[in-house]
């Protein structure tokens, strides 16, 4: 993971501290961050699953945008459940518009439905971009 430039998040572990650390150093230095949302690969070939907030978390605090990606036939691919993936297979990558948060970045706290609302107007476009449901939003 090191020597692709991969940055290990430990799920179980309760302090996230030193990842969070490593992402606002990144941030800071310039450097492009690229995050799944959803956390895992969704079991559903058509459905997205519900996206965590940290994306737009990162974006708000280190003032910086969130470019939306779709990704389109990684689940023929390899699904979660496959062990090996499907060679032959074609996935396509499609790059959104950036998006910016510029009206939230001096706030100086935003609530959970704030980090909601603008985490499912990202997730609104890479849906788009992936031709995928996203079931969650609250737009």
């Amino acid at each position: 993971m090191h020597l692709t430039g991969q940055i290990k998040v430990d799920r179980h572990r309760v302090d996230h501290r030193p990842v969070n650390n490593i992402i606002f150093e990144h941030l800071n230095a310039g450097k492009i961050i690229g995050i799944f949302p959803e956390g895992t690969r969704s079991p559903n070939a058509e459905k997205m699953l519900k996206a965590f907030t940290g994306v737009v978390k990162y974006a708000t605090k280190a003032k910086v945008p969130v470019i939306p990606v779709g990704i389109k036939g990684s689940y023929e691919v390899m699904s979660r459940f496959d062990k090996i993936p499907k060679f032959k297979k074609n996935i396509s990558i499609n790059i959104g518009e950036s998006i910016k948060f510029n009206d939230y970045y001096n706030k100086t706290k935003l609530n959970k439905k704030a980090f909601r609302f603008l985490t499912d107007k990202v997730m609104v476009e890479i849906a788009k971009l992936s031709d995928k449901l996203y079931s969650h939003s609250t737009i």
